[in-house]
């Protein structure tokens, strides 16, 4: 599999309509303090279009710091069922695993 990242403007991109996540203003806060300490490691995916099916909140940060692209990786030839059903997986999958360690919500203390 060969994925291509492409830097799309920002101002280009359109948010997935029925995106199942709401993003609160503390976890933007954390994600920009993440990708201020780390760098930016996850292009966003999104289709033909320049819909975003992964990325909702790194695209709503980026904007926030004033970027004018953003990494992204383009999905081809999903149907909209697909995207959806990508969307949902994305966004719940990591939901249903367990942590290893108890009381994981100190671990992002440093993000607070």
């Amino acid at each position: 599999m060969n994925l291509c990242i492409e830097h799309v403007i920002i101002n280009d991109l359109k948010p997935y309509k029925r995106n199942p996540r709401k993003h609160p203003k503390k976890q933007l806060e954390r994600l920009g303090k993440s990708i201020d300490r780390f760098g930016y490691k996850s292009p966003i995916v999104i289709n033909s279009d320049n819909v975003v099916l992964s990325g909702n909140a790194r695209l709503e940060v980026a904007k926030a710091k004033d970027w004018k692209t953003i990494p992204c990786i383009r999905a081809q030839n999903m149907s909209a069922e697909d995207e959806l059903a990508y969307v949902i997986a994305d966004n719940q999958i990591g939901e249903n695993a367990g942590a290893i360690i108890p009381h994981r919500s100190g671990w992002i203390f440093w993000l607070a």
